[in-house]
């Protein structure tokens, strides 16, 4: 075997390493690609998902916090027209008394306040 032979043939084994090592790379190269692709879209379908509980959650807040603001304004109104409390419509016995109602207005104060703490926004 002459010197050009040994030397085309050892040209030929390394120019088939270097096609099979850039094939490798470019398989490689779309693989990470399309595996990014994939986690994108995955990302993206989670991202909705968290943004339509984060607006379940936000609206089921702000319904909660309108009923109690209201509770609490029907009770304030409530103590403000019977400073005694419940009374029975028979024999004016005190069914409920006004202490009793009192704290549940200040409970309903202290969750609205925890409310509007916690950086609840509700429209009107």
């Amino acid at each position: 075997m002459d010197a050009s032979t040994a030397l085309e043939r050892s040209l030929a084994r390394y120019q088939g390493f270097v096609t099979f090592g850039l094939c490798f790379i470019v398989v490689f190269a779309v693989t990470v690609s399309a595996v990014m692709l994939w986690s994108a879209y995955r990302i993206g379908q989670q991202s909705e998902r968290l943004n339509n509980i984060a607006l379940t959650t936000h609206n089921s807040l702000c319904a909660l916090r309108n009923d109690m603001k209201t509770r609490y304004d029907d009770g304030v109104k409530f103590l403000a027209d019977n400073p005694s409390g419940l009374l029975s419509p028979s024999n004016h016995e005190i069914i409920i008394p006004a202490a009793l109602l009192q704290a549940n207005v200040q409970n309903q104060k202290a969750a609205l306040a925890a409310l509007a703490a916690g950086g609840l926004q509700c429209e009107a």
